[in-house]
This record gives structure tokens, C-alpha cells and sequence, in this order.
């Protein structure tokens, strides 16, 4: 097949999105198809088309290329079944840039182009937009593309948008060319939660404004003709606040690259060790690999992947949570991603600042190495449409400990949760000892790690929102090693059979045959 595939944005190493991108786009010509992204700035990295032909030619006799996949209507989830099928020759992968005036890029946001940088009428309608305190760039995204595509549609055979959900992509479709988008979730809920944590009228007001993209996008999916989501939760989510139809949403999970997520990261390269710059006082660096072994993980250790700057992902819960932690029971949490001025205030007026630090722009393989040095990986959110971050650290056979939202229970669990213990009698964080962590430290939490009975558990769910029950939860693994061991088995295997990219992109394929077909 010749494949279209748009991003809005792609930034490479956050936000899930230039994820994606790039390992989908791989797979898929690995495969054997012809793939053309399509993406506005940040713009993804894609890797090389010899690499490409590498790996397929590396699989041909390993584990995932005996992986095919079907995809199945009426939000049923890829089934994937074991085959003795070797990949055919790789395919052609390229990346077409759609320049946009760019006004969110981290080194100038929210910057004012000059007169001479407006184009045209798409550029104006992006700055306006701008101006206006609203988020233009998927509907602006949406109109390059579509204007793209006039003249160029017969070059392919379908066009997967991820999570533009723009006027543009209507017009496509209309335009005889098959479309498909992914929705990793409605942004309703982000718009939601935002408005609830903002502190005055006036900042609940901007942030109704920068979302008044959402009522658009619930538009263009009841419009679409195939979805494809990445949860049973994001599926009902979908239908429940876009109104879309079920029988148009295929569930596919996202991916994780589990050749370089894995126990051993870093050994197979003899990595003496990784020195990250930090924005935690009084450390300036720190060596993941003290040994170079990757088996050695970091007695106390604590990771999370966030951002400071998103409410939705529970930061501030899991600071809390430290303060009811004994100070002997943990050494460090090592948060990847930025601090913000009221993340920094939270954790001088907790004492813990010395004891937390931020790391920013590392590499695939660095941030493999750190979550498999760690002894538990937290994952705090409120909400979840899926948690690649989760599946990261189980590919690195890290256990977790993780909010019962989304499809963290699906992930965590192997189930939809109902019947996953989430609190209980075990792992009682018992009362400060060595000295105070903090003001709250003397509170008591509960979790429980009981409902391991059938051996499909990688960690403990706890209650979002829940500081005590979260702090319970790191104190049941920290204090059994033989848990976290068989935690970390399970995770390790359900990563590798249920989450590779080889499998997402061959379910994929699936769904474009079929909506092919349809049109």
C-alpha cells in the first residue's frame, strides 16, 4: 500500500505523538508498504530507510516477525496470533515537512511573525487564531494538507491522520481518498481537567479559550468513517463525548520498541554511564550505570515520566505522596520532564527537593536505561487514554504503580480493573522512622498486591488523586523485592507479546485494507 501519514505536530521524544509517528511509519514500510509523512513543525524523527530494510531483513527470523494481526470492527481489540511469516521487502519511507508559522516551539512561544512570514490565508488564519488565546494549529494543519492533497491524492491509497481531527481531513474523504485517524483520546478530558485546576476565573477562562478546538474535533469524529483508538476506556470516552459511532472505532494499542525498552538496556552497548544535567538543588549530575550493569538497579530509585505543566498527569499527587514516605524507604525520584514554579514551590515547602530531579531531552536509549535501573516506576495520573510510559518501564521489567484511570488497569492488570485490588490491608506505610520527610509524613497509606493470583499483574493500581494510597503502594514494592521481581517478569512478557510495534502496525495495515475496501 502507499500510506499517507499526517501529524499536526511531531515533537520526537514527548508527548506521544512524534512517538507514534516514527515507530508506526517504521513498522508499516517494514512491512513492505510505501509511507509519506506528512507533518507540521516539531517535526518527527523517522528513521533511516536502510535501517528500515535492516530490521525487516533482522526480523525475518525472530520472535516478532512471526506476529500477524487482525484488526476487528465494533471496537473489538488487534488479535494477534503467532505465524511463521517472513516480512516482505521493505518498503519506501519518507517525511514531507508542511511549514506553519511555528508559534508554539519551545525556544519563542507564542512569538509574532513578521508581516513578510504570512504567506497566505492559512498563515493568517494561524496568527489570528494565535491572537485570539486559541490553539489553531490542527485545523491550520488540516487546511495544508487537504490543500496537499488536491493534486496529490492519487499518489496513495489511504491517509491515517493522527489526532488532527480537522475540517481539512473532511474534505479529503470527500475527495475519494480513504481516511483513517487515531484518537489516543478525546482532549475533553484534558480541557476538563485544566479548567478544574485552574486557580481564578480568569485562568479558567484562557483555558476554555486555547481548547476551543475540542467542540471542532468532536465534529470530525462523528464525520469520520474508521477511528482507531488505543483502549477499550479511550473507545467508550470517544463515544461518549464525540458522540461517535462504535461501530466505527478499531482498538489498536500503541507500540513500545521493545528491542531497546528492555531489562538489559545499556549493557548490550557497555554504556559506562549516562551524565544527565539536572534542575534538583544541590545535584548537578548523576550516573545511571554505577557498574555498567543493567541488572544492578538502584536500591530506592523511584521514576516517572510527566509534565509539570499538565494537571491531568498527577505530578503534584505524587510529591504528596513522597512527604508520607519513610526517609530510609526511598533514595531519589527521577522525574523525566520539566519542573514548573508552583512544582518547585511544592517541594521546598516539603523538603524534598534534594531528593527529586528532572531530566529533559534524552534519548531513547538513555531513558531505557534509567527505567530499567529503577526499583518502581509510578505513573500518578488522573486520566489515561493508554500510558506509553507505562509500557516503557514493564518493557524493562520495572514493576509499576499506577492510578486505576483509562487503560492503566488494562495495562497493569491484564483486565478492565473491575475485579483488580486497588486498596487494601497490605503494604501499610508505616509511621515516619529515621527522621521526618515532611509535614504529611506520619500518614498512613493502603494498597494492595494481593490479586497476583493468577500471575497477570506487573504492579498495584491505586485510586487517582489518592497522596496515601500511592505512597502504600511504592512502600509494598520497595519492602519485596521477590514482588517486584515477579511484577517485572509479567510486565516484561505482556510488553513483548501484546505491545510490539511489528503487531500495532500490522493491525493497522488491517484497518486500511478494510476501510480500502469499503470506499
Amino acid at each position: 500500500m502507499r500510506i499517507a501519514l499526517s501529524s499536526y505536530r511531531s515533537k520526537p521524544h514527548s508527548g506521544g505523538q512524534g512517538i507514534y509517528v516514527r515507530h508506526l511509519s517504521r513498522e508499516l514500510a517494514a512491512l513492505g508498504h510505501d509511507v509519506t509523512v506528512f507533518s507540521g513543525p516539531p517535526y518527527p524523527e523517522l528513521d533511516d530507510a536502510r535501517l528500515v530494510a535492516g530490521r525487516a531483513t533482522d526480523r525475518a527470523t525472530g520472535p516478532a516477525s512471526r506476529q500477524t494481526s487482525s484488526a476487528k470492527r465494533a471496537g473489538a481489540t488487534a488479535s494477534i496470533e503467532r505465524a511463521s511469516v517472513e516480512p516482505p521487502n521493505p518498503g519506501r519511507l519518507r517525511l514531507e515537512k508542511l511549514a506553519s508559522l511555528d508559534l508554539y516551539n519551545d525556544d519563542d512561544p507564542f512569538r509574532h511573525p513578521h508581516p513578510r512570514e504570512l504567506r497566505d490565508r492559512i498563515d493568517v488564519v494561524e496568527y489570528a487564531g494565535m491572537l485570539s488565546g486559541s490553539f489553531p494549529e490542527p485545523r491550520t494543519f488540516g487546511m495544508r494538507l487537504a490543500r496537499e492533497m488536491r493534486s496529490r491524492s492519487r499518489e496513495f491509497d489511504v491517509l491515517h491522520d493522527n489526532q488532527t481531527l480537522a475540517p481539512g481531513l473532511l474534505d479529503i474523504a470527500r475527495g475519494g481518498l480513504p481516511v483513517v485517524t487515531t484518537i489516543h483520546h478525546p482532549i475533553s478530558a484534558d480541557r476538563r481537567l485544566e479548567i478544574e485546576a485552574a486557580t481564578n476565573p480568569w485562568r479558567k477562562y484562557t483555558k476554555w479559550r486555547w481548547y476551543s478546538f475540542v467542540p471542532m474535533q468532536a465534529r470530525v469524529a462523528r464525520a469520520s468513517s474508521r477511528i482507531i483508538t488505543v483502549s477499550e476506556t479511550s473507545r467508550d470516552d470517544i463515544v461518549r463525548e464525540f458522540g461517535v459511532d462504535p461501530e466505527r472505532i478499531s482498538i489498536i494499542p500503541v507500540g513500545v520498541d521493545v528491542e531497546t525498552f528492555t531489562p538489559d538496556a545499556g549493557v548490550a552497548k557497555n554504556a559506562p554511564g549516562i551524565a544527565v544535567e539536572t534542575s534538583a538543588p544541590g545535584v548537578d549530575v548523576e550516573t545511571f550505570w554505577p557498574d555498567g550493569s543493567a541488572r544492578h538497579r538502584v536500591p530506592g530509585r523511584l521514576t516517572t515520566i510527566t509534565s509539570a505543566n499538565v494537571p491531568l498527569k498527577g505530578l503534584s499527587v505524587l510529591i504528596d505522596a513522597l512527604a508520607f514516605l519513610p526517609q530510609d524507604a526511598w533514595r531519589e525520584l527521577v522525574v523525566v520532564g520539566t519542573p514548573n514554579r508552583a512544582v518547585e514551590t511544592q517541594l521546598e515547602a516539603l523538603g524534598l527537593s534534594p531528593r527529586v530531579r528532572f531530566v529533559s531531552g534524552i534519548s531513547d536509549d538513555d531513558l531505557a536505561g534509567l527505567l530499567a535501573s529503577a526499583a518502581v516506576h509510578v505513573v500518578p495520573s488522573l486520566y489515561e487514554g493508554f500510558s506509553l510510559p507505562a509500557v516503557e518501564a514493564m518493557a524493562c521489567g520495572t514493576p509499576v504503580v499506577a492510578t486505576r484511570v483509562g487503560a492503566l488497569p488494562q495495562l497493569v492488570h491484564g483486565t478492565d480493573g473491575e475485579t483488580s485490588a486497588v486498596t487494601g490491608s497490605a503494604g501499610r506505610v508505616p509511621a515516619a522512622h529515621g527522621g521526618s520527610a515532611g509535614p504529611r509524613a506520619h500518614a498512613t497509606g493502603e494498597a494492595d498486591t494481593s490479586a497476583d493470583a493468577d500471575g497477570s499483574d506487573a504492579g498495584i493500581l491505586v485510586e487517582p488523586g489518592d497522596a496515601r494510597a500511592l505512597a502504600g503502594g511504592i512502600v509494598s514494592l520497595l519492602e519485596s523485592e521477590e514482588t517486584r521481581t515477579r511484577f517485572g517478569r509479567v510486565g516484561r512478557r505482556r510488553a513483548v507479546t501484546t505491545y510490539s510495534w511489528r503487531a500495532v502496525a500490522e493491525a493497522t495495515a488491517a484497518v486500511y485494507t478494510e476501510e480500502i475496501a469499503r470506499c
